[in-house]
């Protein structure tokens, strides 16, 4: 493996395809982001594959992980909503009150969150992101 130690991952997944499993896309499956989120970002969603594979042109859906760099005292993350129900979210979005029903979680440096595709995200803190590489993003 010493041939390998200064390729990028996605020179290594073009050329060293059976290192990476079975993944059946050309394309390679991670997007690594480092975020530095000093204000809020959007409320979204993003959709999983089945979803987005039939009504966003064969697009892959969105899972994302964040690992927490740093973050101030205060820092908060929203993961999903307390709501039961689509109709609940969609009332609330009509009526301006979706904040109210966000699930919002503090975080600390060195926690680690996995967020499945179809759950509400919304950040406010220093972190890095390792998504799966999709570009569709429903906005609430």
């Amino acid at each position: 493996m010493d041939h390998i130690k200064v390729k990028t991952l996605d020179r290594i997944w073009s050329e060293h395809r059976e290192l990476f499993g079975d993944f059946p896309s050309k394309d390679f499956p991670l997007l690594t982001k480092i975020v530095d989120a000093r204000e809020s970002l959007s409320i979204h969603v993003h959709p999983d594959n089945s979803y987005a594979y039939e009504h966003e042109n064969g697009q892959y859906g969105k899972s994302e992980c964040w690992y927490i760099i740093d973050a101030e005292e205060d820092a908060e993350i929203v993961i999903g909503t307390l709501a039961e129900s689509r109709e609940e979210v969609a009332n609330h979005v009509q009526h301006g009150t979706i904040e109210s029903i966000l699930r919002y979680i503090k975080v600390k440096p060195g926690e680690f969150y996995f967020i499945p595709a179809g759950n509400s995200t919304y950040y406010f803190f220093r972190n890095i992101s390792i998504r799966n590489d999709a570009i569709v993003r429903h906005y609430i």
